[in-house]
């Protein structure tokens, strides 16, 4: 919340503007010397305290918060009161002076009016400044975002569950796939290529990377971390994991269709001939081939839903 200003009738310039002839004729009524102390108690407050962006800003932990919030209390009590105090002295003031100006037919009406106006100013500028006793519920946002939560609380528990029932981590085919001397074979002629050894490898990596990354997560369970900072690190790392998967890095099923496009590529280009071995190895290895594929289509709609949950639950941690 930015600091209030200070409304401008209530300005010693702009009493003097206003008043005219009037304290040629009433004589001295005091509002000016009155203003003069509203404004030095309105300069005298630290309004920063007030705005939880600024007074929160470089807190680490609930008690920073807390610290902020006595801060504000005390400058409440201090700052805010005695300029509440001088504003309740222009009020009286104010209508004291109306009084007196509508007894004087020598003063017109508008003058009265503005005095009025003064007074009312008053008012409500002390009403206003007394919201600021009850501090603003920014504050405590985010203290909450500062406490010590469980992981668990962050993600819930049906994160964990659904990261538990993936299968291509320990899948004994996808395995295969990258371990099996076979699937770096040209299906066209069965010689080695280099192209698809790589890419076995490749998926041996983002596979062991995925792995890593999610036993660490897992290992978070029934730990606790600081809220908004252990959400914001728990989420980059799943991302991480969720890339090793996905086509973004260019994961693991992208590293899968591109051994399929390679395959197809060398069926166009082969360099030997075929026999009947080479053809009883294409049909073994494009039915393993198949079977990953399916196993990583039906383990995407799982990865889906752990995305979303820890996507949901940042969103809700930055509101």
């Amino acid at each position: 919340m930015p600091a209030p200003q200070l409304p401008t009738i209530l300005t010693e310039s702009d009493w003097s503007r206003n008043k005219g002839t009037i304290a040629k004729i009433a004589g001295e009524t005091g509002i000016g010397a009155a203003l003069k102390n509203v404004k030095r108690a309105f300069d005298a407050v630290d309004w920063k305290r007030f705005d939880p962006e600024l007074a929160c800003q470089g807190a680490r932990a609930p008690s920073d918060i807390d610290r902020a919030l006595t801060e504000l209390a005390n400058e409440f009590r201090g700052k805010v009161e005695p300029l509440r105090a001088e504003l309740a002295k222009v009020h009286d003031l104010a209508n004291t002076t109306a009084t007196k100006f509508k007894s004087n037919k020598l003063i017109a009406a508008s003058s009265t009016e503005h005095v009025l106006k003064l007074g009312m100013a008053a008012m409500q500028f002390m009403a206003q400044l007394k919201t600021l006793g009850t501090p603003a519920p920014q504050f405590a946002k985010a203290k909450e975002k500062l406490s010590v939560v469980l992981v668990d609380d962050l993600v819930g528990a049906e994160w964990f569950q659904t990261l538990a029932s993936l299968q291509f981590p320990r899948d004994a085919e996808l395995k295969k796939w990258i371990e099996d001397p076979q699937m770096g074979l040209s299906m066209a002629d069965g010689a080695k290529n280099s192209d698809l050894e790589s890419i076995q490898r490749r998926a041996g990596a983002e596979l062991r990377r995925f792995v890593e990354i999610a036993t660490r997560l897992n290992s978070l369970k029934g730990k606790t971390v600081q809220r908004s900072d252990g959400m914001g690190n728990f989420a980059k790392l799943w991302r991480e994991a969720s890339d090793c998967f996905y086509v973004m890095k260019p994961g693991l099923q992208g590293i899968h269709r591109e051994w399929a496009v390679r395959q197809g590529q060398l069926d166009n280009e082969p360099k030997g001939r075929p026999t009947a071995e080479i053809a009883f190895k294409r049909k073994d290895m494009e039915a393993l081939h198949k079977r990953v594929e399916v196993l990583l289509f039906n383990e995407e709609v799982k990865m889906q839903k752990l995305d979303k949950i820890v996507d949901d639950a940042e969103y809700a941690m930055k509101r």
